[in-house]
């Protein structure tokens, strides 16, 4: 079968429950299939109820459009804050921030590379959240392993899923698992990702 009409007929479970793959726009041949699944199905659940909202990395504008705050260090646009999030410091606190596929560069992909960002950059989140805020963070695996500091962390939820076919099929799996699976080998880019929230 096509890879889109297998995907657009199958759902992938994360704790117990399920969610559509990602399947409009251009094909998506690698993570962005359940990242962006996912994490849409999570705005939908909470973004009734968040006034305000912020992205680290503009990512998820490009898949739908809601209105929030984004701050990406390196992309230029309309309504985008060109700064790192360490320099961000907004006059209010959020109730919803989301970081898709971007914590995982932070410090490593940079002209100055350091090791520490991504801890410090999760700190940083979770400091512009209000009492009750939520905070979605997705992160491919291996790429970059000293992201994997960031699993220390309380989170509310830790969920880690592997790639288990060519189709782009995935299934939740152990954090030790995941994190033995490599980046770009068995499948092409990512073999595994985590899914974090963290609650204020």
């Amino acid at each position: 079968l096509p890879r889109k009409y297998y995907l657009d007929r199958r759902k992938f479970k994360v704790g117990n429950r399920e969610f559509a793959y990602y399947t409009k726009g251009e094909p998506v041949n690698n993570e962005r299939a359940i990242e962006i699944g996912y994490s849409l199905a999570f705005i939908s659940r909470y973004v009734r109820t968040a006034k305000d909202i912020l992205e680290v990395g503009n990512t998820l504008s490009q898949y739908r459009n809601f209105e929030h705050d984004i701050v990406d260090k390196y992309e230029r646009g309309k309504g985008i804050i060109s700064k790192d999030i360490m320099d961000y410091d907004p006059t209010k606190k959020y109730d919803m921030i989301l970081c898709i596929s971007t914590l995982e560069h932070m410090g490593f992909d940079e002209p100055v590379k350091d090791r520490t960002k991504p801890v410090r950059a999760l700190n940083k989140m979770i400091s512009l959240l209000k009492p009750d805020g939520i905070l979605l963070i997705t992160i491919p695996l291996n790429y970059n392993r000293d992201v994997h500091k960031v699993f220390g962390k309380k989170f509310a939820e830790k969920h880690f899923m592997k790639r288990v076919s060519m189709m782009d099929t995935w299934e939740e799996t152990t954090q030790k698992e995941a994190v033995s699976l490599g980046f770009g080998s068995k499948y092409r880019y990512s073999n595994a990702i985590a899914i974090l929230i963290y609650k204020r």
